[in-house]
């Protein structure tokens, strides 16, 4: 009775399994949730399908606009292959769920054995299956189902990480934007400051030496100019990488001037623990303990009997059928599955050993992210506040001086590179506080944040003068 029972629920499992095919779509539609969750942007994968038109649409629509961060960051994520193919690791991972519930096929085997002349052929046929696979089938399903859910949360992951360089990216080209206009200025003042002296000089109003200082100081501004641009465009190319675009769409134009730092900073009580509910590198660590465990278990269920063939033989012998079961399986005395238990075992600690450092990371990051966003807050604050009006003020008494021939253009030229160089430490500084901001905004919504987002030299470096900085004395 129970064989009676065990044969129809083997056919019905088999035939169940060999309908299954692979479909990554429910596992990219899980990644489109959570991104839609935690950001303000929207993912898609490109198949070939009638959507696909739709989003080079909305790439183009937002690229002939004036760019601002959100738009380069949702065309980096509607553009962008290298997330076109993180995609595709969806469905490989689902294709091993699929393979994982599937039965192995039944072997089939022929022979023949040709007799003396006259004689005749004795014929033999079979056909064995794993029946192990039955009983190993739900382990082997459990761990490929938490490495399917894994593979999710790792591209979700990988997504809010590109979406955080995009923004860092974005943040950098507009301050390179920012610098460039600014030397720009520095350039017109200075030459209009030669040609002022310049006149005074034939005059015979003020000395060689001023004049000397004058064209030293427009020569000085020619070369931060040239430096600024090529800044600005290294920036911009790096942008285009995140983004994707290439030919035409390298055409867009940026919004030139970095946002004003928010009066107030919304960020959670304890970003600690946020960080900490929302990693989803977190998640993916323990769906890897998870699949791990049920690794170990399969493993430890069939080290001894690594696999059991069972089936039927039918045998012609000078003209008689005969028909038996058969049965294969291997004698452990040599290999008794230690081995592939101690690996199983090592497996295991190690994916909870890299969940337990991953914890430590998160929180370490979550800390240093808040502590690097309220430094850069207070500096670019202190700048706005109080070195820059500060400095103007210094330029326009030393310029009334300057007109009442009471100092000479040495000294005027050195009041006016430092109001410039505060200018300069002001950009870097909202520069360095939307890199903070964007940081925090990357962890709290569960990416990894890359210590790089806010690192461009010393990130903290344009709270100190320019001398300073770079180690001039």
């Amino acid at each position: 009775m129970k064989a009676r029972r065990i044969v129809p629920a083997i056919v019905a499992i088999a035939l169940t399994t060999s309908c299954a095919a692979p479909d990554a779509r429910p596992g990219f539609e899980n990644v489109q949730s959570t991104i839609g969750d935690r950001t303000d942007h929207g993912i898609h994968w490109r198949t070939g399908a009638a959507e696909d038109d739709a989003a080079d649409a909305r790439i183009a629509e937002l690229l002939a606009a004036e760019l601002e961060a959100p738009h380069a960051v949702q065309v980096a994520l509607l553009n962008n292959r290298r997330l076109q193919a993180l995609y595709e690791d969806l469905g490989v991972a689902q294709a091993m769920l699929v393979q994982a519930g599937l039965l192995r096929n039944p072997v089939f085997s022929a022979g023949a054995e040709f007799l003396e002349a006259g004689h005749g052929t004795n014929l033999a046929f079979g056909v064995a299956w794993s029946f192990l696979d039955v009983f190993a089938m739900p382990l082997r399903v459990r761990a490929a189902e938490a490495s399917y859910e894994a593979a999710q949360a790792d591209v979700a992951a990988a997504v809010i990480d590109h979406a955080a360089r995009t923004h860092a990216a974005f943040i950098r080209a507009q301050a390179a934007e920012q610098s460039v206009e600014l030397w720009k200025q520095v350039l017109l003042a200075s030459e209009a400051s030669l040609e002022f002296v310049t006149r005074l000089h034939r005059a015979g109003n003020v000395r060689d030496l001023d004049v000397a200082v004058e064209q030293a100081a427009l020569e000085e501004a020619r070369l931060r100019a040239a430096f600024a641009e090529a800044e600005r465009r290294a920036a911009r190319e790096q942008l285009n990488i995140l983004m994707g675009t290439w030919g035409g769409q390298t055409e867009w134009r940026l919004a030139l001037r970095l946002p004003d730092i928010p009066e107030t900073e919304s960020l959670p009580d304890d970003v600690e623990r946020v960080a900490v509910e929302r990693s989803l590198a977190l998640a993916a660590g323990r769906l890897r303990v998870d699949a791990a465990a049920a690794r170990a278990g399969l493993t430890d269920r069939t080290a001894l009997l690594e696999f059991l063939e069972v089936g039927a033989e039918a045998t012609r012998d000078e003209g008689e059928w005969e028909i038996g079961p058969e049965i294969e399986l291997p004698i452990p005395l040599f290999d008794q599955g230690q081995a592939r238990r101690a690996i199983a075992s090592s497996n295991l600690r190690r994916a909870m050993h890299e969940h337990y450092a991953t914890a430590v990371e998160v929180r370490a990051a979550a800390r240093a992210a808040r502590d690097r966003l309220s430094a850069a807050r207070e500096i670019a604050l202190h700048h706005r506040d109080v070195l820059v009006p500060l400095r103007r003020r210094i330029y326009r008494e030393t310029l009334l001086d300057y007109n009442a021939m009471q100092i000479g253009a040495v000294q005027l030229i050195q009041v006016r590179q430092a109001e410039i160089d505060a200018g300069r430490r002001l950009i870097e500084a909202l520069r360095d506080y939307w890199l903070a901001r964007g940081e925090m905004d990357a962890i709290l919504a569960g990416g990894s944040a890359p210590g790089d987002l806010s690192a461009n030299g010393s990130s903290m470096e344009s709270g100190a003068p320019a001398g300073a900085a770079a180690g001039g004395h």
